[in-house]
């Protein structure tokens, strides 16, 4: 299966913001309840967490 690739001059999750980001487009069934997916391609750039019981990622910023 493919899916369309787009560049986004502007892509933001919360307070984190990057600009011309390739993102794949596709389509989940509503009864999944994902509004989206985020790739290790974003997700490599933070530590991060993902909280269950309130349905909340944490993105925080890796020390250099």
């Amino acid at each position: 299966m493919s899916y369309p690739e787009v560049e986004l001059t502007s892509f933001r999750v919360g307070t984190v913001g990057m600009s011309n980001f390739r993102v794949l487009v596709m389509s989940f069934h509503p009864n999944l309840g994902i509004d989206g997916l985020l790739g290790m391609d974003f997700l490599h750039r933070f530590r991060f967490t993902v909280e269950p019981d309130t349905a909340t990622l944490v993105l925080r910023s890796l020390k250099k």
